[in-house]
């Protein structure tokens, strides 16, 4: 990463593969793998119910990590599986 010459320097693809990055990275920062894009994620139903008890709306909730959206829900809620 520290050298001088741009053409031997760790690429951003080798460093999100490093297991330095990649040791404590939290899943919801992780780089999904073009497989995983594919699958619908399992959405654990205890855990929406305790976002939804911190009032977002399920079904808004249960759609966005359905299609894998960023917002506050689904932020929300993995940070919440994380620290289960």
């Amino acid at each position: 990463m520290l050298l001088v010459d741009p053409l031997k320097r760790i690429t951003i693809p080798e460093i999100r593969q490093h297991p330095w990055f990649t040791l404590h990275l939290p899943r919801y920062l992780a780089v999904m793998q073009a497989e995983a894009v594919v699958r619908s994620p399992r959405v654990d139903e205890e855990m929406v119910g305790e976002v939804v008890r911190l009032g977002f709306e399920r079904d808004l909730l249960v759609d966005s990590l359905r299609t894998r959206q960023q917002n506050k829900a689904t932020v929300t809620y993995y940070l919440m599986s994380d620290n289960r």
